[in-house]
């Protein structure tokens, strides 16, 4: 399957492929359109900015999903994932071969409209989702604690 149409937006709600997920890390409840809002805002701010819209990325997906998992299960927002990974080594783990690659993480956040401001208001953070060389993303969305864990990897292929 092409990794553009591996992800789709179906009725407003995003098809999260099954064998994206970890196994000891489900989606929370509304997980699917929380991600799927998160992505319409992202790609509405994009395009109010002339920036072509973000494709959805299967492996993008995993390397997020992953890593919000992580995030719930050490109770800690951070870049630096399980064994002192990065964004690239997390996005390349889960076959995505890039030139460009960006994350924003959160935490806290109770939907997709909150997390999406906090992104756009923080400059580091809408400098990523503005990226113009950005083509595709992933999300990840993980509950831990209480609380969600986000994350948004940005990226362009070989």
């Amino acid at each position: 399957m092409d990794r553009r149409h591996a992800l789709s937006l179906v009725g407003g709600l995003l098809l999260v492929p099954r064998s994206a997920l970890s196994a000891t890390c489900a989606l929370p409840s509304g997980g699917e359109q929380s991600l799927a809002d998160v992505t319409n805002l992202t790609n509405a701010f994009r395009s109010q900015r002339g920036l072509p819209s973000l494709e959805l990325s299967s492996h993008l997906f995993e390397a997020a999903q992953n890593h919000a998992c992580h995030m719930s299960a050490t109770g800690r927002m951070s870049h630096t994932g399980a064994g002192g990974s990065g964004v690239g080594d997390r996005a390349t783990a889960a076959g995505y071969r890039w030139r460009f690659i960006a994350e924003n993480v959160a935490e806290g956040y109770p939907d997709a409209r909150a997390v999406f401001e906090g992104w756009r208001t923080s400059p580091g953070h809408r400098d990523n989702m503005l990226a113009p060389q950005a083509r595709d993303l992933g999300l990840g969305v993980a509950a831990g604690g209480g609380r969600l864990y986000w994350a948004m990897v940005l990226g362009a292929p070989l």
